[in-house]
This record gives C-alpha cells, structure tokens and sequence, in this order.
C-alpha cells in the first residue's frame, strides 16, 4: 500500500489523506499502519 498526503481516489494499493500541505518532515516523525484489529503491520521512522 502507498499512503498519499494529497488528494486522489482509494484503491486496494493507495489511500489518500486529501491534505492540502505536507505531513511529513524530516524530524523523527514515525508512521504506524495497523489491521483493522488494531495489530501493527508496519512501522517506520523518518529522521
């Protein structure tokens, strides 16, 4: 799965957030993608 900041239409492969500026910065910022009971599936850091 791709995860968009800006905007676009969900599909199996790529989910939009429909943001109108930038989430990420380079500071440590940490993403989380867990299953729908709530198991993490992934996690990664951006420094």
């Amino acid at each position: 799965m791709t995860l968009h900041t800006g905007s676009g239409t969900n599909t199996d492969a790529d989910l939009y957030w429909n943001r109108g500026s930038a989430v990420w910065n380079d500071g440590g910022d940490t993403i989380i993608v867990t299953t729908d009971t709530g198991t993490e599936a992934a996690r990664t850091t951006y420094e």
